[in-house]
């Protein structure tokens, strides 16, 4: 391992799953190892001519043309180029604070080790990211003595630098113990400053959900999410064509009632069982509370092909309203995530969803074997993930009306949307029966 105090972007080399590297690693993305906080600098690998030459490849072509995304460089990653971020580094004796590499481990004023700074400055209103920037003392115009005083350490809004040395040269031997009030005449205001401004954009400190600048730890999973796209070999319609099976092939004799009413009360019209091709690409990201995407440097996109197995449920028009269709089907598609995991106890992050109001179906998809095949073909499992499904929403603890999903809520990299256009309010009305009861 590279002393990291001096460590470069080539000489620390993670090595990256491909769907690891599609929803953690990417570049940009901060990471903790080893004690320190690293960014990804760069993802390398190859790419397979027969993916390049896939109808699934050619529909995301299309698909990120459509949303005004460039896609010139593709590309199937194998490892990651990182580096260490942020660059600040504090005294945890004196708090004496530096910036870039260090050429020492001991602190140039009280000889105790230094610390890697672990906040970072971000802005989601123009996607800055960087560690905070070293600021100059206004009295002697020098950054040799900066001090980080933090008046509570749990709290960011509280931080600030003051110049050690111009507090000595007026009698203050330490700047931690003194009442707020004396500090004041010493403090260096910077970007940490809770209430300064983006230093790319000027935007002002975000305040709740409003867009803006931020000061937050660095290694916070939150305010980095990627943006990625998932396209198949057949679109919906001509998978259900030809499917290996179909719920109705499967339900027969003693479940054949039971599925009919299931089928009248949550308006399916049939759900069917098929093996399919999948690509997932990972095109850029957003940060924190803007929705604006950034792409990867070069355009890159990230891909990784995969099989899977695939439940696809097909809904009756006749009861879909036009005004929130996708909204329901996509709150669908979530109930069925949430609840396909527990049923088959392959966990809740083993599926993935896909809408497609075009026509009126959600796809649910594993590579796990036999996870959809259960669903489908053991009628005791489909009749209880439906069922589950159904009561999910109809008995959340909230019961919201104005929309909230927090009963049907993923991880961000199972919906290509972050959980966004989500109503489960408009879905309970949509299955308006309060039980689903034995049919009699």
């Amino acid at each position: 391992m590279t002393d990291w105090r001096r460590a470069t972007p080539q000489e620390f080399v993670k090595v990256s799953t491909p769907i690891g590297a599609l929803f953690h690693m990417f570049p940009g993305a901060i990471y903790e190892h080893r004690d320190r906080i690293w960014r990804v600098k760069d993802m390398r690998g190859t790419v397979e001519v027969d993916d390049m030459l896939s109808p699934a490849f050619k529909q995301l072509q299309l698909s990120l043309k459509a949303k005004g995304y460039k896609l010139q460089a593709v590309t199937l990653p194998q490892r990651g180029i990182s580096e260490l971020f942020p660059k600040t580094w504090f005294c945890g004796s004196c708090g004496h604070f530096e910036s870039g590499l260090l050429n020492s481990i001991h602190c140039s004023e009280c000889r105790a080790e230094m610390r890697q700074f672990p906040f970072i400055v971000t802005c989601d209103e123009c996607g800055y990211i960087d560690g905070v920037r070293l600021p100059r003392c206004t009295r002697c115009n020098s950054d040799k003595h900066i001090t980080w005083v933090a008046k509570n350490r749990s709290q960011p809004a509280t931080y600030h630098f003051a110049c050690s040395q111009c507090a000595r040269n007026q009698g203050i031997q330490n700047l931690s113990q003194q009442p707020w009030a004396r500090v004041e005449g010493f403090i260096v205001y910077s970007d940490l400053e809770i209430s300064g401004s983006c230093p790319r954009c000027q935007a002002k400190t975000s305040r709740n959900a409003v867009p803006g600048k931020k000061v937050m730890p660095a290694t916070s999973t939150s305010f980095m999410i990627p943006a990625f796209e998932r396209t198949f070999d057949r679109d919906v319609a001509e998978m259900i064509k030809e499917p290996i099976t179909t719920a109705k092939n499967e339900l027969v004799g003693e479940w054949e009632p039971t599925f009919e009413y299931i089928q009248r009360t949550l308006g399916i019209k049939d759900v069917y069982l098929k093996d399919i091709k999948v690509l997932a690409a990972t095109y850029g990201y957003k940060v924190g509370e803007r929705s604006k995407i950034l792409q990867f440097p070069n355009n890159t996109v990230f891909i990784k092909p995969s099989r899977a197995t695939a439940a696809i449920f097909e809904f009756d028009a006749q009861r879909l309203a036009a005004y929130n269709k996708e909204e329901v089907l996509h709150s669908i598609a979530h109930a069925l995530v949430t609840t396909a995991g527990y049923v088959t106890g392959l966990g809740p992050d083993a599926f993935d969803e896909y809408v497609d109001p075009k026509n009126n179906a959600v796809m649910i998809f594993t590579e796990q074997p036999g996870g959809c095949e259960m669903l489908v073909r053991v009628p005791e499992k489909l009749v209880m993930l439906l069922r589950q499904s159904h009561s999910l929403t109809h008995s959340c603890k909230n019961q919201c009306q104005a929309g909230c999903p927090f009963c049907i809520h993923i991880q961000n990299r199972q919906c290509s949307k972050f959980n966004k256009e989500l109503n489960r309010a408009q879905l309970t009305q949509f299955w308006n029966e309060r039980f689903i009861l034995e049919p009699v």
